[in-house]
């Protein structure tokens, strides 16, 4: 009714906070109870933002762009770690995309019991990433011809298993620790690592680099 005064409330879901109310784009008010007078119609917007420390800061916008298209559930443009950690499957959603370059974000899902098959296989721009310490499993070519992934590669004390070919073809990777509750690792899981030196098994068992295979015999 024209002329009349009218209060809006904005009430942020959990975890999230109020930011302002816009209009046609633009800040109107900041705040969260907004009174105004009736003048003619209005078309107000509330605007929230996730609360730091709840969501997930990406340093690769195109595994951003992947996660949020498969897993951002609330649909508010933010990955949070409860979403995250709600993932006990990546789907393959990553195989052969030569386009991600990081991912240690990777170590907050930790639904993730199982690293599938051919999960990064090809990600041939992929620096970095970090897995998550429930993991226990890491599939076939899981890693396999990811060239750039540099550096030191650590396995979490939770992993058993490690796939045939896992790591093939990852020629820029120097040094790989491999924790001392793994039971099994298949053939071929080092081959053609032409960088690698170092492989370190945090076990009272024998370790043998021979070609780039590991003997864990007593």
């Amino acid at each position: 009714v024209i002329d009349t005064t009218c209060t809006l409330t904005a009430t942020p879901a959990e975890g999230h906070s109020f930011v302002c109310w816009l209009e046609n784009g633009q800040e109107v008010s900041t705040d969260a109870e907004y009174t105004f007078t009736v003048a003619g119609p209005r078309d107000l917007v509330a605007g929230f933002s996730p609360m730091e420390g709840t969501y997930i800061v990406f340093a690769d916008p195109n595994v951003e762009a992947i996660c949020l298209n498969n897993w951002d559930t609330d649909s508010d443009g933010f990955l949070s770690y409860d979403e995250a950690a709600a993932v006990t499957n990546l789907g393959q959603v990553f195989y052969y995309n030569r386009n991600i370059t990081s991912f240690d974000e990777l170590q907050y899902f930790t639904g993730l019991t199982y690293i599938n098959e051919y999960e990064f296989e090809y990600c041939e721009n992929l620096t970095s990433v970090i897995l998550p310490q429930n993991v226990t499993s890491i599939g076939y070519a899981a890693f396999g011809s990811c060239h750039n992934l540099t550096g030191e590669f650590v396995i979490p004390n939770s992993v058993t298993y490690i796939g045939a070919n896992a790591f093939y073809n990852c020629n820029s990777l120097t040094s790989i620790i491999i924790p001392d509750g793994i039971t099994s690792i298949e053939e071929g899981v080092f081959d053609w690592c032409s960088s690698l030196e170092t492989i370190n098994i945090l076990a009272d068992r024998k370790s043998v680099v021979e070609g780039k295979s590991v003997d864990l015999g007593g």
